[in-house]
């Protein structure tokens, strides 16, 4: 039975899975942790942002400040971060206005439902994806490289050397298609750049606060997988 378990520690630990990965290369404090499970729960009663009480909004929000000040306790290293940072994230919360707006507005304008806010990362590779699907088929998807900064802040000042959280990534739009129910590609002009921080990240769920102020909560939705 030793044997067994030592050889069962050996293939979790080396596993190709995302979600292991991450759970084990990356340490928080125990207050970190407790306070991103208590953000997904509060995220899960809120249809994705578009029905957030006030009180709801403020102590998310005040959990991800706490997350940002508990960043540089996190332990690991630069490339377990990276590692942990990609795959395909699904919104579960969000303060943008512009994607909120198209799901409890400008969607059912058009007869149909915003279906997922979806976030594709591949870190290695330097690619972003930033995807709205719908009931009808319809998808929006919005291209971007991706930079991964390490140990950056809003002040320009390095981070704590012996932590890769927050970690900054740097991203530019490149493209962007409204892709129709019937196939179709409608091709619209790119516009604009900025970062994202991202303040806790494990094999579940993802905090990040961004250039505007906004913040962002995932869950993750699988590998990378390209839309």
């Amino acid at each position: 039975p030793s044997l067994l378990e030592r050889l069962s520690s050996i293939f979790q630990s080396n596993g190709n899975s995302n979600s292991s990965n991450s759970k084990s290369a990356l340490r928080y404090p125990q207050t970190a942790s407790a306070a991103a499970e208590e953000i997904r729960a509060l995220a899960a009663t809120t249809a994705g942002g578009t029905a957030t009480s006030l009180d709801t909004r403020r102590e998310i929000l005040s959990l991800a400040e706490s997350l940002r000040d508990e960043a540089p306790e996190c332990r690991g290293s630069l490339q377990a971060a990276k590692r942990a940072i990609s795959g395909t994230w699904r919104q579960v919360w969000s303060t943008e206005k512009e994607t909120l707006f198209i799901f409890s507005t400008l969607a059912p304008l058009f007869g149909t439902n915003g279906e997922a806010a979806l976030q594709v990362i591949d870190a290695e590779a330097g690619r972003l994806q930033n995807v709205i699907t719908f009931a009808n088929g319809a998808s929006f998807v919005v291209e971007s490289t991706l930079e991964v900064v390490e140990g950056e802040d809003e002040g320009g000042q390095g981070g704590s050397a012996s932590s890769p959280l927050p970690l900054r990534c740097n991203f530019a739009f490149t493209g962007a298609a409204l892709k129709t129910p019937t196939g179709r590609e409608i091709k619209l002009p790119p516009a604009g750049k900025g970062w994202f921080d991202t303040v806790y990240v494990d094999g579940d769920v993802r905090v990040a606060l961004d250039i505007r102020k906004d913040t962002l909560v995932v869950e993750r939705d699988g590998d990378v997988r390209w839309f």
